[in-house]
């Protein structure tokens, strides 16, 4: 999860509710003394408390009314992080090598991240060790990938299956779910899901993602979307004014501060001088970013295909994209041939599957 931060008046200081007292205490950096120090709630994704860190460390002490699957974040260079379960006791973090202890669940979330950094480092030596073969490296990586992934589903499941209702099961699954968005795979564990999960983001963004991504994947029809004022003269624009309408279509999810966004470029700009005509067509989206940046980029790059800007989030909601680029193609009926294409891939596709 990634920290949300609001105004002070935002904070629900656990000092003052009823229920069970707690201290946390996390280790810092140096260079954290001074700096803000947050916990944020998992449930709302709002900080719940906050202290200054002092002598390289940031206590929290209160009272909470409930056990809650939270995050500490400290608001420094360092950026140090780490997610705990807050409940009666005292709870040790230490968030630079991502450990914590002192209660029952956080020593049980302590058991579940070394379970899982175990079986990454293998998974990585193995990895690691495909380098110097003269082998199909790529098949051998995916096929690794998924390996690891049903590794982490054996790991997760046995947190899920004998601690239900707990925040370490709920955290379990949540890493679970995430890795599985997309895939056939994905309704094993969605099946473990109980209410007390769906209160958290982390649980129900995954489950929403997956249905996004099997609406919008290789094979199924296009999804429409409608930019206000997504034209470069501020007016209204669909992803249907050119999608759906008797040419292939290559359509790139950008931003312009996104560096992978305009390494793509270069091969879209080749792309496109082969193949642009009336078979063919590509159109940048820019998401995520203001339009004073996306025209600048423009002006910069001299994209000579139609634009789309201004879009924010409505495709990538729709589209179930957390990462850009995402650029996908579509059949001249609209039909999505594939999506997250890049670099040598995406030049022998476009070739492959265009007339001659």
């Amino acid at each position: 999860m990634q920290a949300k931060f609001f105004g002070a008046a935002a904070l629900l200081f656990l000092a003052t509710a009823c229920g069970q007292k707690f201290t946390v205490t996390a280790e810092c950096d140096a260079s954290s003394n001074g700096k803000q120090a947050y916990i944020i709630d998992f449930t709302t994704e709002q900080p719940i408390d906050s202290v200054v860190v002092n002598s390289n460390r940031a206590v929290f002490k209160g009272k909470t009314d409930a056990t809650r699957l939270c995050q500490l974040f400290v608001d420094s260079p360092s950026g140090e992080s780490a997610v705990f379960i807050l409940e009666k006791g005292n709870i040790a973090i230490d968030p630079l090598n991502w450990t914590v202890a002192g209660t029952p669940q956080n020593d049980s979330l302590q058991n579940f991240y070394t379970a899982v950094r175990e079986m990454q480092e293998q998974f990585f030596a193995r990895h690691q060790a495909l380098a110097g073969t003269d082998s199909d490296t790529e098949a051998q990586s995916i096929a690794l990938q998924k390996e690891m992934i049903a590794s982490l589903g054996n790991i997760s499941s046995r947190y899920v299956k004998t601690m239900p209702g707990s925040c370490v099961a709920t955290y379990a699954l949540a890493n679970w779910l995430n890795a599985l968005v997309g895939s056939d795979d994905f309704d094993e564990a969605a099946a473990l899901v109980t209410e007390h999960d769906m209160q958290y983001p982390i649980v129900s963004r995954a489950i929403e993602t997956d249905k996004q991504l099997k609406a919008t994947r290789p094979g199924a029809m296009f999804t429409d979307f409608t930019v206000l004022n997504g034209n470069l003269d501020g007016t209204s624009v669909s992803l249907s004014d050119y999608v759906g309408k008797g040419k292939y279509v290559l359509v790139d999810f950008w931003a312009s501060w996104c560096g992978p966004c305009r390494g793509e470029i270069p091969n879209l700009k080749e792309i496109y001088k082969q193949h642009a005509g009336d078979d063919f067509e590509i159109v940048s989206v820019a998401v995520w970013d203001k339009r004073e940046a996306t025209l600048k980029a423009l002006e910069e790059e001299q994209l000579p295909w139609p634009q789309i800007i201004d879009a924010g989030q409505i495709p990538t909601e729709l589209y179930g994209i957390d990462g850009i680029p995402q650029i996908m193609l579509f059949a001249p009926d609209g039909t999505i041939v594939a999506r997250d294409l890049r670099g040598d891939n995406l030049k022998q596709l476009i070739s492959k599957t265009l007339p001659k």
